[in-house]
């Protein structure tokens, strides 16, 4: 089966890498309750600052 993969990526020098940790932690909560076990679609969540994809 194939993991659908959200990623978050912060486009403000306002959040912390630790902050922007936390918020990925909580939607990747939200995705194991929401996809996984309502759907049956499993599910990550990473994030990235803007300077990573540059």
């Amino acid at each position: 089966m194939l993991v659908t993969q959200l990623t978050l990526v912060s486009e403000t020098a306002q959040l912390t890498p630790s902050q922007l940790n936390r918020v990925a932690a909580t939607l990747q909560n939200h995705a194991l309750r929401g996809f996984s076990l309502i759907w049956n679609i499993p599910a990550t969540v990473d994030a990235y600052t803007a300077r990573d994809f540059r």
